[in-house]
């Protein structure tokens, strides 16, 4: 009775170690079948970490600099935005006092000319009282999600000239540094117009893949552009 017991007990954990097996060689099948379908589909993995370990998000491009910092996914700029604001406020003030001082010099233009001013004047203030500004988070979150988690349609491996993509000279370069210090750097060359993509290079590696456009534009965006103001 006993040896039976045993052997039963055998056959259960081979049972057990079979069913184990079976199912970590289905898992690593399934694995290997989505890698396979990707390559099929053209799509690459060209740069991936975990986003919620992102400290500062930086993009440099044509249309200037975009900084935010990131702290357990709350983002806030690193320059005073609203400054940078009142700045546009008060230069589209000057501009229109300086407009209705030009009108003329009779005491009907004088008369505008002082009233323009002095509205000017009060926009100027109202701002000033009101300037408060956050970042908008849904774009925020959607640019991170963008660079951690960049995949490609194309690679092409084992370049040795920079120059023919056009990063030899970036036009746009993106940094991504987590709370480890780490750093990741994407830049953007020249535009392929026939796959509507741009070639970019992850990290200075001498692979190239490439990034859509609408994702380039996605990145194309300043500090003030993120800007609203807080409710």
């Amino acid at each position: 009775m006993r040896k039976q017991k045993i052997q039963m007990i055998v056959l259960l954990v081979v049972l057990a170690a079979l069913l184990a097996g079976g199912f970590a060689a289905r898992k690593v099948s399934s694995r290997e079948e989505e890698e396979a379908k990707k390559k099929e589909e053209g799509e690459y993995n060209a740069l991936s970490f975990d986003g919620s370990l992102l400290a500062r998000l930086e993009v440099a491009s044509d249309k200037g600099m975009l900084i935010l910092d990131c702290n357990e996914g709350a983002w806030s700029f690193v320059k005073d935005i609203a400054v940078e604001k009142q700045q546009d406020v008060e230069t589209g003030a000057s501009g229109s006092s300086s407009a209705a001082e030009s009108a003329g010099n009779g005491e009907e233009e004088s008369s505008t000319a002082e009233d323009s001013e002095n509205s000017a004047q009060e926009s100027v203030e109202d701002s000033t009282e009101t300037a408060a500004y956050e970042v908008n988070s849904s774009v925020a979150d959607e640019l991170l999600d963008k660079i951690a988690n960049l995949t490609s349609a194309n690679k092409i491996e084992n370049v040795t000239d920079r120059k023919e993509y056009g990063l030899d000279q970036p036009v746009m370069t993106i940094t991504a540094t987590l709370s480890d210090g780490t750093e990741h750097c994407v830049e953007v060359g020249s535009e392929n117009s026939m796959i509507s993509a741009r070639y970019i290079c992850v990290d200075d590696t001498d692979t190239i893949y490439t990034m859509s456009e609408d994702d380039y534009n996605l990145f194309r965006k300043t500090d003030t552009d993120l800007a609203q103001e807080k409710s």
